[in-house]
């Protein structure tokens, strides 16, 4: 009775050698860090985004409140000299100057962080821009987060985007006003102002992180429906 042995092939059970086992890690590591560099890129843009937004929420909430304020109340610059508001509240921290260049707002102190707007309750609480003299800027001209230019006044507000205690994780914003008339008496009784403001925020309080600039325009006219 013959017998057959299968042959034995040392190649089939060969075990992996070091360096087969090194460059396997080297490949996975490569895919690994690949995946989480992906993820990091990605919640940037998904923070970067939601910072935007919320940038832009701001200044349009100012605009509204600006459009809907008292026309009387509203300061502006006609002919390049200032037409202080009419309004007599006094706004704690301003000088008498500086309050005849304010315009009052409000806001929830519980999304602004600022030291004179009290503990954060969820009330509202007056706010207030300061509006600048001179030609607006064009943003193309804006160096972000550069020095202030002559005659600007430079509104810093610190937005509580993400509802936490810390302040190294909250909206960082610049907010440059101006109000015109731009009424023609001669043509029209109507008085009309134009207002722009130019905007710049970044994400963190940290001096080098980087500055975004944004701009918004509209009309106000004494008129309610214009």
């Amino acid at each position: 009775m013959s017998t057959h042995r299968a042959r034995f092939s040392p190649r089939s059970t060969r075990a992996l050698t070091l360096i087969e086992v090194m460059i396997a890690s080297l490949v996975l590591s490569l895919v690994v860090v690949s995946s989480m560099n992906v993820l990091v890129q990605n919640r940037k843009v998904t923070e970067t985004s939601i910072f935007q937004n919320a940038a832009m929420t701001v200044v349009q909430g100012y605009m509204e409140q600006i459009k809907e304020a008292s026309f009387d109340n509203m300061p502006c610059y006609r002919d390049g000299v200032l037409v202080p508001s009419s309004t007599n509240n006094p706004i704690a921290g301003l000088t008498s100057e500086n309050r005849g260049k304010a315009i009052e707002t409000k806001f929830n102190n519980s999304d602004i962080d600022t030291n004179t707007l009290g503990e954060d309750n969820g009330e509202t609480v007056t706010d207030y821009l300061l509006i600048s003299s001179g030609t607006p800027i064009a943003p193309t001209n804006v160096t972000p987060g550069g020095a202030t230019p002559t005659g600007v006044i430079d509104n810093y507000k610190v937005i509580d985007v993400n509802q936490t205690l810390a302040t190294e994780d909250d909206l960082q914003m610049r907010i440059w006003v101006w109000v015109d008339d731009i009424s023609a008496p001669t043509v029209d009784a109507t008085q009309v102002r134009s207002i722009k403001m130019i905007y710049q925020w970044k994400m963190t309080a940290n001096p080098t992180a980087r500055w975004y600039v944004g701009a918004a325009r509209a009309m106000r006219s004494s008129v309610p429906t214009l």
